[in-house]
């Protein structure tokens, strides 16, 4: 798939409509899911589980294409108007973050409801889809419409009588008929029954989309409506025909999180939901805690909430259980003791002596373990991660055992590569570092005793944990268990649980691991520092309980002494203890370990453990076009082994369908290369082969099996490999049958019977009579075969965890297989109504009937449930009995067969005590055999590895030799056993959660393509699809596997092949490989290809292959000997395999391989090039080198190029790639010493396995890769944002699906064709194509207003970038890698500015390089531009590149990346994008530091890291710390010799400790480098409270090596001192108030001295004291200034000169003379302040004259948020300071303000700075030098945390009644009197009259009102004139009681207007108005005939009803339901 660049590539006419600019009308179109009354919450995704809503004019009906979970497509749903209000604006970014969006709703219909009675009924009519809701009696109600209802709302049926079968029923209205007294309805919630003339049934208004917000919580069916998926579409609408314009398109898809509802039936009601976009539910934390109640979701009552649980069977997962206490464990161990006692001998007893003996006696060590529950992470690649510990305790009967279950990680993982153990690996790194610990010293120096190597990429070594040897497991009850809290034993009767096995007692470990490590139940061991064995479980889906806590907490049920030490301490009564671990303790998804310690002598604490695991395999969905065989070939001959040796690298092929069906026998792709074959080892051991090819063999088809032939071979030969895609479907069917069948104690009556057991000694039942498939299942799988049984009161419906499972005990007999001595009793064997099969399926009569035909496939079981809700079931197909057709699920292990005890007692004759020993003498080796495995009787007397093995025997001497070091004393006893064999695999039943039923669906899949992959793309993408740890999105719509739902596959796989871009290659050619200037150019154009064949015993082997992407040229652009005389530089893209590979002791290479390595030393050393001519490692090569190396063209094998470099006699240095590499590299234009790789070079990579590579080859280095620990306990958020910033990548939202795009080089941009469809009406024809304009190309004619460019100028850009990663190569310690480039450093004025990057995903120190670079120039560009444009923005996508024409700026095409995109409702879009560099995507050769080059090969090359500093010694002081050491190099007496000494500062004792959002953030820095100087002081002056600090120093020293006339720079370190592993030196400073103040110097002089302070350049800094007596004195001159001195007040230069200069006044010198002073502010939060020279006011003032001296000290102030700086160090000019007034004037403040301003949250900091006024003027100008370093004055203080809060008050007293208030108008009715004064005077007669609120509003309200009347009078021909008054009544309130009535006031009476001629209403207050504002000016009447009305609006009908027309100025609008039915005129 090519990447998507612009939207609505699939909706041409909309496309088309918008590039045309054709006008068009809008409409939303809202989908609201319904908030579902399942007690599950979860919906079936159905048409009728959603309301449909539009804002358009009319309805509009669109098929979205949605599906329901079981797959059934939804159709196409009206979208009703009138309801929806109004839709906010919609963004769209390319970062992950939250956006929202409000939807307004009209509520106007709440509360409507039919009531039916008698007289006034309802009939319900069931029809097709739903029932039609009648109602009857016409005259005695309203219609449907009338009474509220409208098409698209959702109503509810209630009944008055128990049982009406349409009680609860809901509804969706579809339409109405019969003038709307008939509604037709859809979508009923369950089946409608036909009632006529109900009077019982009531009509409810429950439109979710209104009422969901009014939804009573404590309901018994209550789901709360926040989260619930609302999605927006958008249609353009043909304002002609009123067509949609294409299809709608997705605008919007998000969730419901806030709503608000506003109601005032005065005027509107309305309901707002604030929606949040589709990553609104990133912001959860999604991780997995180690603790029991959030594993298993225990609620409030103590039980699993079965809603919360991530899956059915961690409800029953107790392995957290404990994993949060805190353990205290005495471990108790023996040790041999020498004493002495006096023997008696001779006559009588006289002869004394010592006699020295031992005896064996005990010690102690009390061990501390608190278990803290914790997040697991997730890991993919391989990562280094702690480790959680969730369980510990020891022995009961032995002490010295301790147990620990260590919780790692999210699983499955495929394994463990490496244990760190106290931070040391147990796999050697290197040859030198095997040499040193690979072995104990016999002083026991060694710490970890290490194997293997990592440069080797070797793994741990382990061997099977388990024998082939089962015991019944825990037992429970069935009647009193309560399956969520235990009680395993109470009850009347005992059930067996499954089995477990014994351990591996004869386990025997190879030397080393390979590509696996350490996989699922292997066991590892170490010696050092503690005698330890580790088993590990992968985390596995249904794994089992580790088989030893298990077996040890069985015993100690049983006897509390056999078991655990505090499973003993529990009770006396065996149900607590048995509860202690179970099997039900398996850590379902969890990958741990389990450590078995053996605490002995010096042992004081047990280590902390490490992990570098092989992360998650993850599925790949072929995205590299790589695909793995057929599972079931077919062939006529030969297998599929012998097909795959026929295909190799490089070689054409050709592909067809495996069913040959289609055109061409289905063929699908020619002429394909192959361009790799790997051979995969997974985490389950198995090796999968895959081809790789150069593109995608199925050309987009859904083919999902396909086979290969070489090119033009026949489609039906028979050499062909067959293979399939990740997705592949073998079979799908319904099950036809169960395998469960009913119980009973009867024979004979057609069920199976249960009875006594027949087995001798047994103490259960025997299940007899089973089914004939149920037998056949039985005698196959045997104990394989998990079995379940049902109680009375269950049903197959149950979940299986729930019921009572067992391991089948078969036995055949006859024929007849039955089911033997299951249970441990035979009481209430009747309560036993069913036997099931658990763990296998019956299929269909279509499934495959050869045996085995489905092993190693995934078979998924699909049931949906009654509300049509589905849930799904995987498990791998184990065995398949193709006769029975019946699949058997789970899973297969490892085990070693059952060993056998050595028979005697085998005695340690001598003390074996030397920790080297591999020797034993003893006592017997009579029945002892080689291979034997020995172990300690009593590990207090003997230290013995696990899987210890004999490898020779002296039975003269009986002195056996074993394969690792032993220990033991004379007396230790030791055990042998033999093996039984070779180690097998077995089958792990895994249970089904509900067993399958006839009906349910089951579909079998594949294995898919699944591996450990560090390709971020594909990471990424199973982090957002996993529902236990990531965000759960789906790919495909429930019930398909190829309508994408939630994420766009094929950008994801777009994306991760971008990631895997591939290293070009560049080589040096001869001028002579091509003609002329013109034919390499032609190369270039056409890509020729080339290709390395070597040739090895007449065989050709395709080594290499690649297609020319560029060539070198000169400047003049002529290529001829542009890379050297007569060479030209060649770089090679989309290259295969691998030139030339570097000599490696340990690497094997394949035949003719080419492969380099240096001979020779010194000037004499050549890089010559070897053949590989076996299959095999090779010896170092030191002869018969290849004379050339030859490459071809591809397409004619004569045309030959000889590669520079290579030749009989070798390349020197100069002639080398990196020095070393003579094939591959690059033209520096003096020698061709830089990489021709241009990402890097796979032999360069040291540590290639820990960074996720198989193997250390070229075909492992791509772009982006990462190794990454996702920590589960941050927001999705966090993490998805964190992983795209790894690979430059981009998620967005288009048409509802998240796709991904990585930020890249600028694609080519062409015209624009559409073509449209036969059904467009736009401007441009239908079925026509034309080419526009690519949208992406914005002319300043596009643009709407203004375009705003922000340039963030040093804010973003950098000259140096530091990326951190996390380094295997330094345990997995932070690594900091650099980047610089010297010219934006000279653009820069060389000021440095570095910028530092973490990516802790990155683990690869060449990829962290590459994107060092990328960060680097990317920073560089870091203007952003926003503009708004028209609809064609539609058509963008964020993330894309877009060129931008604006000839006001210059712009031709400038290229920008949008990063945000606003939809407006008007369809108008807001852009803004930021700057983009294409050069910062292309990838170059580097030069390789010095560190990661080749060893040199010459003597005198070494450079000897120089001593540390010594006597480091740390002093606080105010504010500072005085830090003094003794140098050890010389510093050349003031010449610069290159030595320094770096002086590194942290605030923890530890070197490398980490303070997050500190400058400690990455450990210790660097505080500050000096020359010669042996003392520092570390200033402080912001602190606020007393800091301790830590410090390091060492000595450093840049050199130039000369190698080869090659000058080479490097650097050179001391160790630090202290050590870096040590800790650091400490010190406190003080914090000190800041203190200020003014302090002079006078001079005498005839004229203003010219050698001031400021102006002398040898002027001295001097130190003025700001505490105790001498404060605001000057004290002296700082230390280290030569000569300088303060000599009786004088100061004396740093040359020893007086300077004149004195600290207090002086007089005259003569007459001539005057004296001169100038002054400086001292200001600062220390003891002393320094004041350097620069900081002295300048000129001079003269302090003597006619006029005195005026002087003060002024102060600045600034706010900010940094506590490192202000925003600006000081004014940017001269101010003006007037005495006087003590003003400060100027423009020059630069930020400064001369008052002190609070600091708040936002601006914690008030920064001071002063300067000192000195003048006999009124006036001062204090220049901008004059002025100290600024100073924090004051700090925010944060608020403290808040307390908890306090208890609930007690309940007040019930409140006083609130009185009623009205308000009206009274009329005069009578004629009487004629002015407003006459009626003032009735009116006041009135007085206060009583008001009766039951009557409020009429006249009989008031207790008097004569002459008046509440309404006013009919206007008559005689009446031209109505007096009227407002009034009030308020009720009285007595005692806190409402009475009921009150007294009435009156106001003003006011004059009514004549309405004879023309009325005019003008300058209109209150007078018309009631208390409210309210208008009441009406005109009431029936008919109003003039000529006419001249009025801004008109409105017929009520002004705020439902139906109305409204007449405007601009616009004629008719209203139905309270929406626009008809818009006449401006349609805005």
């Amino acid at each position: 798939m090519s990447i998507q660049y612009l939207k609505y590539d699939d909706n041409p006419d909309l496309q088309s409509s918008i590039l045309t600019e054709d006008s068009f009308l809008y409409a939303h179109l809202i989908k609201f899911e319904k908030v579902p009354e399942s007690t599950s919450g979860l919906i079936s995704e159905q048409a009728s589980d959603y309301s449909y809503v539009t804002d358009g004019s009319f309805d509009i009906s669109f098929d979205d294409g949605s599906k329901s979970v079981s797959g059934v497509a939804n159709g196409t749903q009206t979208y009703v108007t009138g309801r929806l209000v109004s839709v906010g604006n919609i963004a769209d970014t390319t970062e992950a973050k939250v956006s929202n969006v409000t939807l307004t709703m009209s509520s106007i219909s709440l509360g409507s409801k039919f009531v039916a009675a008698s007289g006034n009924t309802i009939s319900v009519n069931p029809v097709t889809g739903g029932a039609t809701l009648q109602l009857d009696n016409k005259t005695e109600t309203d219609d449907w419409v009338s009474l509220g209802f409208r098409e698209g709302d959702t109503i509810s049926l209630t009944s008055s009588v128990a049982n009406d079968q349409n009680n609860n029923l809901k509804l969706t209205i579809s339409s109405f008929e019969d003038d709307n007294y008939r509604a037709v309805c859809i979508f009923p919630s369950k089946t409608p029954v036909l009632v006529n003339n109900s009077q019982v049934l009531t009509v409810n208004y429950e439109t979710d989309e209104v009422t969901a917000v009014l939804d009573d919580p404590a309901g018994a069916s209550y789901n709360n409506y926040i989260n619930r998926e609302v999605i927006i579409y958008k249609a353009h609408i043909d304002p002609t025909t009123g067509s949609i314009i294409g299809t709608p398109y997705l605008l919007f898809k998000g969730i419901i999180s806030k709503a608000k509802i506003t109601d005032d039936p005065n005027k509107n009601s309305v309901v707002t939901w604030t929606l949040t976009s589709h990553w609104g539910d990133f912001v959860r934390v999604n991780g997995r805690q180690t603790i029991d109640s959030s594993h298993r979701a225990i609620g409030g009552d103590g039980k699993p909430d079965l809603a919360a649980l991530f899956r059915d069977d961690y409800a029953f997962d107790y392995g957290f259980a404990h994993g949060d206490q805190a353990v205290n464990i005495i471990a108790i161990y023996q040790v041999q003791e020498t004493r002495y006692k006096l023997k008696s001998s001779g006559i009588l007893g006289l002869k004394k002596k010592l006699k020295e003996y031992q005896v064996t006696v005990d010690r102690d060590v009390d061990l501390r373990l608190n278990l803290e529950a914790k997040y697991l992470p997730v890991i993919y690649g391989v990562q280094r991660t702690d480790s959680i510990p969730v369980f510990a305790d020891s022995l009961a009967n032995d002490a010295k055992k301790i147990y620990v279950v260590y919780a790692i990680c999210e699983g499955e993982v495929s394994g463990i590569y490496d244990i760190y153990v106290d931070d040391q690996s147990r796999i050697c790194i290197d040859k030198n570092d095997s040499d040193t610990r690979s072995s104990q010293t016999s002083e026991e120096t060694i710490d970890v005793i290490c194997e293997g190597r990592m440069d080797r990429g070797d793994t741990l070594s382990s061997a099977v944990s388990v024998r082939n040897e089962r015991q019944r497991g825990m037992a429970r009850s069935p009647r009193s268990y309560d399956q969520y809290t235990g009680g395993m034993f109470s009850g009347i009767a005992n059930w067996m649980n499954h089995n477990y096995h014994l351990e591996n007692l004869a386990a025997a470990e190879p030397s080393i691991g390979s590509a696996t490590g350490v996989t699922h139940e292997k066991q590892t061991s170490l010696r050092y520092p503690i005698n330890t064995r580790l088993i590990f479980h992968a985390g596995r889906s249904h794994q089992r309980a580790d088989d030893t806590l298990v077996r040890i907490a069985k015993n100690g049920a049983q006897n509390a002494t056999n078991g655990f030490k505090l499973q003993s301490d529990l009770s006396s009564n065996a149900d607590e203890r048995a509860d202690y671990w179970t099997q039900n303790h398996r850590l379902l998804d969890t990958a741990y370990v389990v450590a078995e310690f053996t605490i002995a002598e010096g042992d004081t604490t047990i280590p902390e453990l490490d992990f570098v695991i092989r992360g998650k395999e993850i599925e790949q969905y072929n995205y590299d076009y790589s695909y793995r065989q057929h599972p079931n070939p077919t062939f006529t001959s030969g297998t599929i082994t012998d097909k795959r040796a026929l295909f190799k690298v490089g070689d054409s092929v050709d592909f067809y369908r495996l069913d040959n069906s289609g055109s061409n026998n289905g063929r699908l792709a020619t002429d394909v290369q192959i361009v790799d074959a790997t051979t995969y080892s997974n985490g389950r051991n198995e090796q999968i082969h895959k081809f790789r090819f150069s593109e995608d063999p199925l050309q987009s088809t859904d083919v999902r099996e396909f086979y290969m032939v070489a090119k033009d071979a026949a489609y039906n030969t028979d050499s062909r490999y067959p293979m399939i895609t990740w997705n592949y479907k073998s079979h799908s069917g319904t099950v036809p049958s169960n395998l469960y069948q009913t119980v009973t104690e009867t024979v004979g009556d057609g069920n199976a019977t249960i009875s006594n057991t027949s087995t001798g000694g047994g103490t259960g039942v025997d299940f007899t009579e089973l089914s004939a498939k149920i037998q056949s299942a039985l005698a196959l799988l045997g104990q394989s075969l998990s079995i379940g049984l049902y109680l009375q009161g269950q049903t197959i419906a149950d979940r299986v965890a729930e019921i009572l499972k067992a391991a089948a005990n078969p036995s055949t007999s006859g024929g007849t297989t039955q089911d033997n001595d299951q249970g441990e009793t035979q009481v209430s064997k009747d309560e036993v109504t069913t036997y099931a099969l658990l763990n296998a399926i019956q299929l269909a009569s279509d499934a495959s009937s050869v045996d085995d035909y489905y092993n190693g496939q995934f078979l998924t079981l699909i049931q949906t449930d009654s509300d049509a809700v589905q849930t799904r079931q995987t498990r791998r197909i184990v065995d398949y009995d193709g006769t029975q057709k019946i699949a058997y699920l789970g899973s297969l292990v490892d085990v070693a067969p059952n060993s056998t005890a050595r028979s005697g007692t085998f005695t340690v004759t001598q003390n074996a005590l030397t920790p080297t020993t591999t020797t034993l003498t003893l006592s017997t080796v009579a029945t002892l055999a080689v291979g034997d495995v020995v172990s300690a009787a009593n590990e207090g007397t003997a230290t013995i590895q696990t899987g210890t093995r004999i490898t020779n025997i002296n039975s003269g001497t009986k002195v056996i030799t074993v394969d690792k070091p032993v220990q033991a004393v004379i007396g230790a006893v030791l055990n042998f056993q033999a093996s039984g064999g070779s180690d097998t695999q077995i089958i792990q039943a895994e249970d089904w959660d509900v067993i399958p039923t006839t009906g349910d669906k089951y579909e079998i899949y594949g294995e898919g393509d699944k591996k450990v992959s560090i390709n971020p793309a594909i990471q990424l993408l199973d982090y957002l699809t996993n529902g236990r740890y990531g965000r759960a999105l789906e790919i495909y719509t429930k019930g398909s596997d190829t309508t994408e739902k939630d994420i766009d596959l094929e950008s994801f796989k777009a994306s991760a092949r971008q990631c895997d871009t591939r290293s070009d290659v560049s080589i040096i050619l001869p001028n002579a490989t091509y003609a002329d200037d013109a034919a390499w150019n032609a190369a270039v154009t056409n890509g020729h290809k080339w290709k390395y064949v070597s040739t090895v015993s007449s065989t050709n082997y395709h080594q290499w292959e690649g297609k020319i992407k560029s060539v070198s040229k000169n400047t003049d652009g002529t290529v001829l000997s542009s890379a050297g005389t007569g060479y030209v530089e060649v770089t090679f893209t989309d290259c295969i395999g691998k030139i030339v590979h570097r000599w490696f002791d340990w690497k094997s290479y394949d035949i003719g391989n080419a492969v380099y390595h240096r001979t020779g030393s010194g000037t004499s050393a050549r890089n010559k090039v070897y053949l590989a001519t076996t299959a095999s490692t090779m010896a170092e090569p030191s002869s018969g080198n290849e004379s050339s190396l030859t490459i071809q063209r591809t397409t004619d094998s004569s045309i030959t190029a000889n590669v520079y470099g290579v030749s009989s006699a070798g390349a020197t240095e100069a002639e080398s790639g990196e020095q070393i590499n003579p094939v591959v590299k690059s033209w520096t234009g003096g020698s061709y010493e830089k990489s021709g790789y241009s990402i890097y070079d796979s032999d360069d990579v040291k540590y290639w396995r820990y960074l996720g590579w198989q193997s250390q080859d070229q075909r492992e280095v791509t772009r982006h890769q990462t190794n990454a620990m996702i920590r589960t306990d941050t927001p999705l958020f966090d993490n998805v944002n964190s992983m795209l910033e790894h690979f430059n990548g981009i998620l967005r939202y288009v048409g509802g699906k998240y796709q991904l795009d990585v930020e890249s080089s600028t694609p080519t941009i062409t015209t624009k064709s559409v073509t449209t469809t036969a059904n467009y009406t736009g401007t441009q024809a239908a079925s026509n194509t034309t080419s526009y304009t690519d949208p992406r190309i914005i002319n300043d004619s596009d643009i709407i207003g203004a375009i705003t460019v922000d340039d963030a100028g040093l804010k973003g850009s950098a000259n140096t970038v530091s990326v951190s990663i996390s380094d295997p190569n330094i345990r997995y310690d932070t690594r900091s890698v650099t980047f610089f480039k010297s010219e934006y450093l000279n653009e820069d004025r060389n000021i440095p500015k570095k910028k530092d990057v973490k990516t802790p995903l990155v683990t690869n120190f060449f990829n962290a390089r590459v994107n060092a670079e990328q960060y680097l120039d990317q920073s560089r560009f870091n203007r952003k531009i926003n503009f708004v444009i028209g609809a064609k923005g539609l058509l963008l996508l964020s993330g894309t590149i877009i060129k931008i024409n604006y000839a006001r700026f210059g712009w031709v095409e400038k290229e920008y990346r949008i990063s945000n995109i606003s939809y407006r409702a008007d369809c108008t879009v807001q852009i803004t994008a930021y700057e983009h560099n294409d050069e910062s995507y292309i990838v170059t050769p580097k030069e390789k530091p010095v560190a990661t080059r080749p060893a040199a090969a010459g003597p005198g090359d070494e450079l000897v890291s120089p001593f540390a500093p010594n006597s480091l010694t740390a002093t606080g002081g105010a504010n500072s710390i005085s830090l003094n050491w003794t140098n050890t190099v010389g510093f050349g007496g003031g010449v610069d010799t290159g030595w320094a000494t770096q002086i590194w500062v942290n605030n923890n004792i530890n070197f490398n400790n980490q303070t997050p959002n500190t400058e400690f953030a990455d450990g210790a820095v660097l505080l500050h480098t000096t020359k010669h100087e042996e003392s520092y002081v570390h200033k402080l002056p912001d602190i606020t409270s007393d800091t301790v600090r830590y410090y390091w120093v060492r000595h450093t020293k840049e050199m130039q090596k000369v190698k080869n006339t090659k000058v080479k720079a490097v650097q050179v370190v001391s160790v630090f001192n202290p050590t870096s592993d040590s800790n650091g030196v400490a010190a406190t400073a003080t914090a000190a108030a800041a203190s200020s103040g003014i302090v002079y110097l006078y001079k005498s002089s005839v004229n203003e001295p010219t050698d001031d302070p400021t102006s002398d350049s040898l002027f001295p800094t001097l130190l003025v004291s700001l505490t105790g007596a001498d404060a605001g004195k000057i004290t002296g001159v700082k230390s280290g200034q030569g000569s300088a001195a303060l000599t009786n007040n004088q100061v004396f230069d740093t040359n020893g000169d007086a300077t004149g200069w004195f600290i207090n006044p002086v007089n005259p010198t003569d007459n001539t003379h005057v004296v001169y002073i100038c002054a400086a502010t001292a200001n600062s939060s220390g003891a002393t302040d320094e004041i350097l020279r620069s900081e002295w006011s300048d000129p001079p003032t003269k302090f003597t004259g006619a006029k005195g001296l005026n002087s003060a000290t002024v102060r600045l102030f600034q706010l900010n948020n940094n506590a490192s700086s202000p925003t600006t160090a000081s004014p940017n000019g001269d101010l003006t300071y007037t005495f006087a007034g003590g003003a400060l004037s100027g423009s020059n403040f630069n930020s400064w303000t001369t008052t002190a301003a609070n600091t708040t949250s936002s601006n914690k900091y008030l920064w001071t700075i002063t300067a000192a006024a000195v003048s006999a003027e009124d006036t001062d100008t204090i220049a901008q030098g004059d002025w100290s370093t600024a100073v924090i004055q004051a700090n925010f203080a944060e608020d403290g945390q808040d307390g908890a809060n306090g208890s609930n008050g007690s309940p007040g007293a019930a409140g006083d009644d609130a009185p009623r208030i009205v308000t009206g108008y009274v009329y005069y009715t009578s004629t009487t009197a004629t002015t407003t004064s006459a009626v003032q005077t009735l009116l006041s007669a009135l007085g206060t009259p009583t008001y009766n609120f039951s009557v409020a509003g009429t006249d009989s309200a008031f207790s008097t009102l004569t002459n008046f009347s509440h309404s006013p009078p009919a206007a008559t021909a005689t009446r031209t004139t109505v007096f009227y008054a407002p009034y009030r009544a308020v009720e009285t309130v007595t005692n806190g009681n409402a009475t009921g009535s009150g007294t009435a006031t009156f106001g003003s009476v006011a004059q009514g207007i004549s309405f004879s001629g023309l009325v005019t209403f003008t300058s209109l207050n209150t007078e018309l108005q009631d208390e409210n504002g309210t208008q009441i000016t009406q005109i009431d009447g029936g008919k109003l005939a003039t000529n006419s009305i001249n009025a801004n609006r008109l409105v017929i009908g009520s002004s705020s009803g439902n139906n109305r027309i409204l007449l405007s100025d601009d616009k004629i609008e008719i209203f139905q339901s309270g929406n626009v039915r008809i818009k006449i005129g401006n349609l805005s």
